[in-house]
């Protein structure tokens, strides 16, 4: 699948992805650690998703 950075396809899932991960900084952990771990690696995993879907994403091409 190909799509570039400025579809809606790619706007609409790199809104999503970074909405997860503001929604998941609001999470309190109270001091828990198991609570900070599975955040943060909730984070990175999204993190790496979005890199993941830029690197994927073309560039539009230029119109002359």
């Amino acid at each position: 699948i190909f799509f570039f950075k400025g579809d809606r396809e790619f706007i609409y899932l790199d809104e999503q992805l970074t909405k997860l991960i503001l929604d998941l900084d609001k999470v309190q952990t109270d001091g828990l650690e198991d609570v900070r771990v599975a955040r943060k690696s909730a984070i990175q995993r999204i993190q790496f998703l979005i890199d993941t879907l830029e690197n994927k994403a073309e560039e539009a091409p230029e119109v002359m």
